[in-house]
């Protein structure tokens, strides 16, 4: 526990949110330039035979980084990854108000009645 006056071990909130951020996209852009593709030649490869641009995957990554300067659906897939997972954080997201604990956000209910079921909806948290 820090006392007052001293620097505390965490770092602030917001700092560690832009962090967590930076890595997350990090890490996806990553996963849909190098991951992705070698998944993509991979199902084609099983489902519809070789690769028509060569024989190896290596001929696959080469024609995927150049159409990276050529197309934007390539962009689309690189990109892909990190758009799904900040829409599924968009529509799974906490809608009460932040600071505020859960037992007072509850309305107050008489201790005579029981509580009636409530239906909890699943939530993505990153």
């Amino acid at each position: 526990m820090a006392l007052p006056g001293e620097p505390s071990a965490s770092p602030p909130a917001g700092r560690h949110s832009l962090r967590f951020e930076a890595w997350l996209a990090l890490g996806l852009i990553g996963f849909g330039l190098f991951v992705l593709p070698a998944l993509i030649y991979a199902t084609g490869s099983l489902l519809l035979g070789a690769y028509g641009g060569g024989e190896h995957i290596g001929s696959f990554y080469g024609d995927f980084f150049r159409d990276l300067g050529a197309t934007p659906q390539t962009w689309g897939l690189v990109l892909g990854p990190y758009v799904l997972v900040q829409l599924a954080r968009l529509i799974f997201r906490d809608r009460s108000e932040p600071g505020t604990p859960a037992a007072s956000r509850e309305p107050a209910r008489p201790s005579s009645t029981p509580a009636p079921r409530e239906r909890r909806e699943p939530t993505i948290k990153l």
